[in-house]
């Protein structure tokens, strides 16, 4: 099976797997609503607008000394945001370039929004709107909470161009109930849209999901974690986790599957517990539980550091029904512990339907994982050391590893 992953990773056997950092198959987005329409309002000098592309709401403003005979001007182009007053409110775009056939240039870029009845935002307060001096294909965005203006737009600002016009495109321009900008919609981006497991074999719900000021997936440690429906009925299989874990908590899950209504799951989780008493939380549990008594493997890990210390790590568990020894499990592309225990081949790992993948808890209200999870994989096999080597060293660099 290929997962449209590249040529960097073994793909053969993947069942689920997502990648934050791949934003066209994977990554789409934090969902949002986007609601800039296509008709925003012109206020100052003379200008109009033409509507280029709707879809990616790619715009041409123009700003004109035309009419007054001036050598500069400036144009807003604004949307009425005032029902969302109180409200925090984020605008984005991207700059793309301008042009002036009479040697007009353009001098600056303000986003933001107004103060009173005012429409230009040099009079509002600096906390209001930002300035760019752009460069080609730049990102600009403002956010902040809504004042009694009731107006949040884009300016332009021409100097330099005696009785001509100025025409500046922007595109992806965004408006969102938002404390930060997020990836680019026209319309809205629901919570099982935002990511996608690349296998298509499930649809992940990140409703419980955090996002960062950057608009990047991220769990808080107290009650976030994403679900994918996990009916695959696993016996030899392969997990594979790039994680970071940002503070202590006893027993973090980073991947647990589980089906709540018979109690039956499998997980593995950080042991935050200093079990032998060596100053590190150096314990990374496998557990599972077909309804009978669960089973454990404890890799000592040591070497590896604390869990909480904000470093990346890359952690491969591979399970094998048929071969001795049944379980390994790999850090860093090392292999670090090896189990061969009477009963570990022969449980499978889901149990068809009524099962989910659950990443960042263990699936019954605790466990809540702190910190960042951007590659999960499952392989419906067991990956060979080389083969977990490479998929190390696929993402090694990526990680400052």
């Amino acid at each position: 099976m290929s997962a449209n992953a590249g040529p960097d990773i073994v793909e053969d056997g993947i069942v689920f797997y997502y990648d934050t950092d791949n934003t066209v198959k994977s990554f789409i987005g934090e969902p949002t609503t986007n609601f800039a329409t296509n008709a925003p309002t012109p206020s100052g000098w003379p200008g109009n607008y033409t509507l280029i592309d709707s879809g990616s709401k790619t715009f041409d403003f123009v700003t004109s000394t035309v009419e007054w005979g001036g050598n500069a001007s400036w144009t807003i182009y604004y949307y009425d945001v005032s029902a969302y007053t109180g409200q925090h409110i984020c605008l984005s775009a991207t700059y793309e370039s301008s042009y002036s056939p009479g040697g007009g240039n353009l001098a600056f870029i303000f986003i933001g929004q107004t103060t009173g009845s005012q429409t230009y935002l040099g009079y509002s307060s600096p906390l209001d709107y930002n300035v760019y001096y752009p460069t080609s294909s730049q990102q600009i965005s403002w956010n902040g909470v809504i004042g009694d203006g009731g107006k949040i737009g884009i300016l332009t600002w021409m100097n330099n161009g005696n009785s001509t016009t100025l025409t500046s495109r922007f595109s992806k321009v965004q408006l969102e109930v938002k404390t930060h900008p997020t990836q680019f919609v026209n319309g809205t981006r629901s919570v099982t849209q935002g990511l996608l497991d690349m296998s298509r074999n499930s649809t992940i719900n990140i409703t419980n999901a955090s996002f960062t000021s950057n608009a990047q997936l991220t769990f808080d440690g107290t009650n976030d974690s994403i679900e994918a429906p996990f009916e695959t009925i696993l016996n030899d299989c392969s997990f594979e986790v790039w994680f970071k874990a940002t503070s202590t908590r006893t027993y973090q899950y980073p991947l647990a599957i589980r089906n709540n209504s018979v109690g039956s799951s499998y997980a593995f989780y950080l042991d935050m517990n200093d079990p032998d008493g060596s100053g590190f939380a150096q314990t990374m549990w496998v557990y599972w539980n077909s309804g009978g008594s669960p089973y454990s493997v404890v890799p000592k890990t040591g070497t590896y550091g604390d869990w909480n210390d904000s470093t990346w790590r890359h952690y491969v568990f591979t399970r094998s029904t048929t071969n001795s020894p049944y379980t390994l499990h790999y850090m860093n592309g090392n292999l670090v512990s090896s189990i061969n225990r009477a009963g570990d081949q022969t449980t499978q790992f889901g149990n068809g339907a009524g099962y989910k993948l659950y990443l960042g808890q263990y699936g019954a209200g605790f466990g809540y994982f702190p910190g960042e999870l951007p590659i999960i994989k499952i392989y419906n096999r067991v990956l060979s050391a080389s083969e977990v080597t490479t998929n190390y060293n696929a993402f090694k660099t990526r990680f400052r590893i």
